[in-house]
């Protein structure tokens, strides 16, 4: 049997196994299950609290039930706040996820399976440190690193570094937000894979610009990657985040196409396979699509630019761009189809700003570190942070108020989709195209 044989028949094997899964993970639920009293009424139940996303003005906790089994998305009051292994006792009317505004929300929150939602319930603390000692501890660690960040800086650069950093993206004003959104920077401070495939290999080049063997680079990046991924806590989105940005580095690292590509094409079927409702995930749409463009373009590009901007190779911003542009040209569609905003000025505003994407989250680590261990000798990293910062958030506010910075409200559907993926396909597959068209 033929490796290529073999990858195909894994693939088909795969993707199978997906398929089936979809079909059986919708589950009947009985009077044992939460789920089972959605749109009736109020009942009561006790919980467990398994993750907490604080905002500015409520906040959203996934709580596991107790007596009753299955995960329901509770929206409470900011106050008082609740952690991760609280046992809560809770008295609200559970409402079924409704799909809104072309969102398959239903499905995006059963991925998590999560298939019950309640908004302002009356609950009240009844028991705490209830969860798993070891992520309590990493926890932990997260909350003191918070603590240390607020300490450091003021709002909003705070805001940023905890979103940057700690994938805590609630205390950002909602202007500011807008403004990454118009400027397209919003994934600079989000943990995805389309960030964290971009800032990996950007790290990767500026670890070789300043003399490190390839080899030694990678593993630097490695082990970058892994410290950050137990400082935020280890969630699952930003797992197959890194999952997505460590195989956007191997093809940098290998340097063979076909066999980047497969690595990418088995591993996204397997996560499929694990769980085949990611496929409604936006987030993991665009980290796909980042990966395949950077593995697919980024050499040709930066050999592109090489030719037509020859300064950039000597300010080592070569492969920045062409890994940039890269992910932003398979992104596209799905941004579009998605949000329905595509950014005129991103390009140029991550220029000006992934050189320094890097430099804060590094930079923010060290801050954090040597504050948690003698504060006073962290004052200069916090000084040099609120720098790059400031300069950070005036240029995602400069570019969004550029005359035609963005295209908002666009109405692109499921055709439109699929005709500019066909299109890119054409494109992806042009060479051989040639080649056919010759000999025939």
């Amino acid at each position: 049997m033929s490796v290529i044989f073999a990858r195909r028949l894994f693939l088909i094997l795969l993707l199978t196994v997906a398929g089936l899964r979809y079909v059986w993970w919708w589950p009947t639920f009985s009077p044992a299950d939460l789920a089972f009293y959605n749109d009736q009424a109020a009942i009561q139940f006790t919980a467990l609290v398994l993750t907490v996303d604080n905002r500015l003005a409520d906040a959203r906790l996934v709580v596991v039930g107790q007596e009753l089994s299955g995960r329901v998305l509770l929206s409470v009051d900011r106050y008082p706040e609740y952690h991760y292994g609280d046992l809560v006792a809770v008295s609200c009317r559970l409402k079924s996820p409704q799909a809104f505004d072309g969102f398959a929300y239903d499905k995006f929150l059963a991925k998590d399976k999560i298939y019950s939602l309640c908004y302002r319930p009356k609950i009240s603390l009844r028991d705490s440190g209830q969860g798993s000692l070891w992520l309590q501890s990493i926890l932990a660690v997260r909350d003191r690193l918070v603590a240390l960040i607020d300490r450091g800086l003021p709002a909003p650069q705070s805001a940023v570094l905890k979103a940057t950093l700690v994938a805590q993206d609630a205390e950002i004003p909602p202007d500011l937000v807008r403004s990454f959104a118009l400027a397209g920077l919003s994934h600079v401070m989000a943990i995805s894979g389309m960030n964290i495939t971009i800032l990996v290999n950007v790290l990767f080049y500026l670890l070789l610009a300043v003399g490190l063997a390839r080899r030694r680079a990678f593993y630097g990046v490695v082990v970058g990657m892994a410290l950050f991924m137990i400082m935020i806590g280890w969630p699952a989105s930003a797992l197959r985040a890194a999952v997505m940005g460590g195989i956007g580095l191997l093809a940098m690292q290998v340097g063979r196409l076909n066999t980047s590509l497969w690595t990418l094409t088995l591993t996204t079927a397997l996560m499929l396979a694990l769980n085949p409702l990611m496929i409604y995930d936006a987030g993991f749409q665009l980290s796909v699509a980042a990966v395949a463009g950077i593995v697919r373009w980024s050499v040709s590009l930066s050999q592109g630019i090489d030719r037509l901007l020859p300064i950039l190779n000597k300010l080592h911003l070569t492969e920045m761009v062409a890994t940039t542009l890269s992910a932003q040209l398979m992104t596209l569609p799905l941004i579009l189809y998605n949000f329905g905003n595509v950014s005129i000025v991103s390009l140029l505003a991550n220029l000006l700003v992934l050189p320094i994407a890097t430099a804060i989250m590094i930079g923010g680590a060290l801050a954090v570190i040597v504050a948690w261990l003698y504060w006073p000798l962290s004052q200069p990293l916090w000084w040099c942070l609120w720098l790059l910062l400031t300069y950070f958030i005036s240029v995602a506010q400069l570019a969004s108020r550029l005359p035609g910075a963005a295209l908002t409200g666009i109405d692109f559907n499921t055709p439109l989709l699929v005709g500019s993926y066909l299109a890119l396909a054409i494109v992806w597959q042009w060479p051989k195209i040639k080649m056919y068209v010759k000999k025939v």
